[in-house]
């Protein structure tokens, strides 16, 4: 580990959160809430200020999901939009939802993808599962429909779905065929990250011990990035950010290096080109990257 100064920290915003993932733009971060009395939907400016609320009646804890227009987010059984300019409310485009998991939401090219078990053969009895997708003004698609059991996450590129199970961390193909299983562990859902060129797995050997190992895209080229467990996964071209021993650490993607950046337990993590974005539990968080 660095014994190099911390780097400083801002406050962004106050935030009553238990959410496992945050959404960042060039303008704020964005995140469930469930302070105040009625849970919402918050942005905090990148410069910090008072948090401006985009919708009430959202899941706490739940995932929100952007894309270039709109924050997506989940109520109860309902998928909702809401424009990222605050200027008009929230509304339904999926209904009679039953969202598995944290929730876990991932938006791309005006599409949302979640998993879910309310479609034909896949249902909560025979524990099979689908990733679906919709856009707003059209009918829910299934995608694909071999997800088993609860999921530890999902992420979509233009080749393929990147999901966990109870059987492990899969990349299956958008175009269909096999699908590539790159980790497994004795306690499953396994917390994954991707960036534009990597994927990296929280690997679990048994209650307390593990490792975080990082994979090209095609599951090749197997690195282990920390020797130790790790969760709330985020990763660039530098390295996987992780919360390990109720610090924010940043692993290399070699694993020849670890760094401290925070005496903070982050919760869920979100990165821009410059900064690095947690919470707490209890606020919004900044820092820079280390060079």
């Amino acid at each position: 580990m660095s014994d190099l100064p911390l780097p400083m920290e801002t406050m962004l915003a106050p935030a009553q959160t238990l959410t496992t993932c945050l959404a960042v733009d060039a303008s704020g971060v964005y995140w469930t809430d469930q302070g105040g009395g009625a849970n919402k939907l918050l942005k905090a400016p990148l410069g910090g200020g008072a948090p401006v609320t985009l919708a009430v009646g959202a899941d706490a804890p739940g995932c929100v999901a952007i894309d270039s227009t709109n924050a997506y987010f989940t109520s109860g059984d309902q998928l909702m939009q809401a424009p990222l300019s605050g200027t008009a409310g929230a509304q339904p485009i999926a209904g009679g939802q039953h969202f598995l998991g944290q929730r876990p939401l991932y938006a791309q090219g005006g599409y949302v993808w979640w998993i879910t078990d309310v479609y034909g053969a896949v249902d909560a009895f025979n524990g099979s599962n689908a990733i679906v997708r919709v856009r707003s003004g059209s009918a829910v698609e299934v995608m694909f429909d071999g997800v088993i059991g609860n999921p530890g996450g999902l992420a979509v590129d233009d080749a393929n779905y990147y999901y966990s199970d109870t059987n492990g961390v899969f990349i299956q193909p958008r175009a269909g065929g096999s699908g590539l299983s790159v980790g497994t562990s004795s306690v499953h859902n396994n917390t994954f990250a991707i960036d534009s060129a990597h994927l990296a797995i929280v690997e679990i050997a048994s209650i307390g011990t593990g490792d975080v190992a990082v994979l090209r895209l095609d599951g090749m080229a197997r690195v282990i990035a920390s020797p130790m467990l790790a969760a709330a996964l985020a990763l660039d071209e530098t390295g996987v950010y992780a919360r390990q021993g109720n610090h924010l650490m940043r692993f290399a993607l070699d694993g020849t290096k670890t760094l401290t950046l925070a005496e903070a337990g982050p919760r869920a993590i979100a990165l821009d080109a410059a900064n690095i974005y947690f919470t707490d539990g209890a606020s919004i968080q900044k820092i820079a990257k280390p060079q």
